[in-house]
């Protein structure tokens, strides 16, 4: 009967979707490009903290509008990653809207949607229900396949390792021994030909404090070209955007969506980033998806360690 009922669901989404798409109008950008086509061997996407709420329909636009943006490059983006926060509430009409707009444009040929705080109720939800209807949307929509909020993907040959909170948590992340045993056995695999790996997640662990939290770094530091992204503070672009903590290099990913009138798009908000895997570097650009423009002062590359 569940998955009947999110049929259904999913149903109603593209026809909801559908109609509110009729609002929603592209940047009017050029197509956007990698650095260098020909050498390329993955691209990507990366947005935070979408927050879409079933009252906001500025929000859904403007959301919708930077989707548009991502999909409009001269190839086709590899994959597309959500670091959490996707909703406000966790309900299924935001998750309706949510992930009917991400079927609607297709921004790439993988997507990819991490949970986050909001997701599940932020402290004050049931985490049991909330966290089976993202995995409900997660597998309806995109056949997605997973069971648990950690998982892992392989695109192009190159791992992206998705981690979770495993409660209703608000500013901490709650982590099981299991889930750590689970990244050390895919750290592991991902590293044995010596490619880089993008361990994502929606919450940053060199800030909070809980048990096993900080045991993800033990993990992470013990192997090289280890890159860990994740979003929740709502932090615009700055200067400690991208750091390095004990070798692995963390990139703080800003809020996708706001309506609030004193946030500056395409730096408080409407930021993604673009991930380019070379053969011997990784490249991360900042762009404003509101607008349609790369924002050269934050551009990181990072040469591959052999």
């Amino acid at each position: 009967m569940t998955n009947i009922l999110y049929a259904i669901r999913r149903f109603l989404a593209v026809m909801l979707v559908g109609i509110m798409f009729f609002g929603v109008s592209k940047n009017g950008a050029e197509p956007h490009a990698v650095l260098d086509e020909e050498s390329c061997r993955l691209s990507a996407f990366i947005a935070s903290d979408a927050h879409i709420e079933g009252n906001q329909y500025g929000k859904f636009k403007n959301f919708s509008r930077m989707l548009y943006d991502i999909k409009n490059g001269t190839t086709e983006n590899d994959a597309v990653v959500f670091l959490g926060d996707n909703t406000m509430n966790g309900q299924n009409i935001e998750n309706m809207f949510f992930f009917g707009a991400l079927s609607k444009v297709s921004p790439a040929k993988n997507t990819i949607v991490a949970l986050g705080n909001h997701d599940v109720g932020n402290g004050e939800g049931n985490y049991n229900e909330l966290i089976e209807r993202y995995l409900a949307y997660n597998n309806m929509f995109f056949n997605a396949g997973i069971s648990k909020p950690y998982f892992y993907k392989v695109i192009n040959g190159y791992y992206f390792i998705m981690l979770g909170t495993e409660a209703s948590t608000s500013n901490e992340m709650a982590v099981t021994q299991e889930q750590l045993d689970f990244l050390r056995a895919t750290m592991d695999l991902a590293t044995a030909e010596g490619k880089p790996v993008f361990v994502f997640n929606h919450h940053p662990v060199n800030r909070e404090e809980g048990e096993y939290v900080y045991s993800i770094i033990n993990i992470l530091e013990s192997y090289k070209n280890v890159f860990y992204i994740y979003g929740h503070t709502h932090w615009p672009l700055y200067s400690h955007t991208m750091q390095v903590y004990d070798k692995v290099h963390m990139l703080n990913v800003p809020m996708f969506t706001s309506i609030n009138p004193e946030d500056t798009t395409g730096e408080d908000t409407g930021v993604a980033f673009a991930l380019e895997v070379y053969d011997d570097s990784v490249v991360f650009r900042a762009r404003d998806c509101y607008d349609g423009k790369w924002l050269e002062n934050y551009t990181y590359t990072i040469p591959i360690e052999k």
